[in-house]
């Protein structure tokens, strides 16, 4: 494959895969189908326990179901898009106390956070713009009759009810709103190109300037471009042993959740099974810690003494948050010691 076939194949990637957080790539008794299940057109495929989650991009639609619908984040944006997003949200939150979302088939020309389909906001997104000072989020979509995706208002429906309740949870009183573009409240009187450009109301630009910045722009764009163009390769190469829980969009979540509600929230999310959480059953564990070696997030953590020149684990401890309740844990345990609750 030459070099400017390999660029455009990778430019077809629309998001990046992380094999290594796969349930059933890193057990083979795993029998984990939600996102092959949530695909509309078939696209992902994982290939052994051991192996590697693959998707077709020549079918792809880009809806984003699968990163919505994978419990452990094995499927991400791009840096680059993800970036956008990042820097999409606060400058709302700042000028209006909201966020507003919307598809690429929307064609809003509202200041919003554009995603190619709504299914990739999901609940963390929901919730990291809620710790953020978000009051009030609003999802604008295009014609679904006609997209190809199909069926993301449905999954984006369960994902807001869910952050519903986290917000319910902590006191706050949900404001969502899912609409199209037409039926947006009267806009505010739209701001001078310099404003927009990010300058400040009274900055005007000259040609020079003007044309200086579409010039570090485009210099801006093309260096991401590069920066994610190998994002998948780099994945790749992972092995089930090279999760870092920290990069993990798990942990991004809790971390959002801990800002809204700190560790009473987490404990009623628990309550009411919106967190997952493991437990050991001391009198069956044998302290063999192949848990510890499964779980990608790391919730299991063996106390090791040195007896003799050997080491010898004395206890399990488990780690109360951090679950995502995909049961890798239990699966692997032969004596029936973990359980997920």
């Amino acid at each position: 494959m030459g070099v400017v076939e390999g660029v455009f194949e990778k430019l077809s990637e629309y998001f990046v895969i992380n094999s290594a957080l796969c349930v059933r790539v890193r057990h083979k008794n795993a029998a984990c189908t939600a996102c092959t299940d949530a695909c509309p057109v078939e696209a992902v495929r994982i290939t052994r326990a051991g192996g590697k989650v693959l998707v077709d991009w020549s079918l792809c639609t880009d809806c984003g179901k699968c990163v919505s619908a994978c419990m452990n984040g094995v499927f991400t944006l791009r840096r680059a898009d993800e970036a956008r997003l990042n820097a999409s949200i606060p400058e709302q939150i700042n000028a209006a106390g909201s966020v507003k979302y919307s598809c690429a088939r929307s064609k809003s020309s509202e200041n919003t956070a554009k995603v190619s389909a709504l299914a990739y906001i999901n609940r963390r997104q929901i919730i990291k713009a809620a710790s953020k000072g978000a009051e009030r989020q609003e999802f604008i979509h295009g014609d679904c009759d006609t997209c190809p995706a199909g069926g993301c208002l449905d999954m984006l429906s369960e994902e807001i009810k869910a952050a519903s309740k986290i917000l319910e949870l902590c006191g706050k009183e949900p404001s969502f709103l899912i609409r199209r573009p037409e039926e947006a409240p009267i806009s505010k009187k739209k701001s001078r190109l310099a404003e927009r450009l990010g300058g400040k109301q009274d900055v005007k630009l000259s040609r020079r300037e003007f044309f200086g910045f579409i010039r570090k722009g485009a210099e801006k764009s093309m260096g991401k471009t590069l920066q994610y163009l190998g994002e998948n390769d780099a994945n790749r190469q992972k092995t089930v042993l090279e999760v870092k829980e920290t990069a993990a969009p798990h942990r991004e979540y809790l971390n959002s959740i801990e800002t809204l509600g700190g560790d009473i929230l987490i404990r009623n999310m628990q309550r009411e099974g919106l967190l997952k959480r493991a437990e050991i059953d001391s009198e069956k564990c044998v302290k063999c810690g192949i848990c510890a070696r499964m779980c990608p997030f790391h919730i299991f953590e063996p106390v090791v003494e040195k007896i003799k020149g050997r080491d010898v684990t004395q206890v399990i401890n488990v780690k109360s948050v951090g679950c995502t309740g995909c049961n890798l844990c239990t699966i692997s345990c032969p004596y029936g010691a973990v359980s997920i609750r």
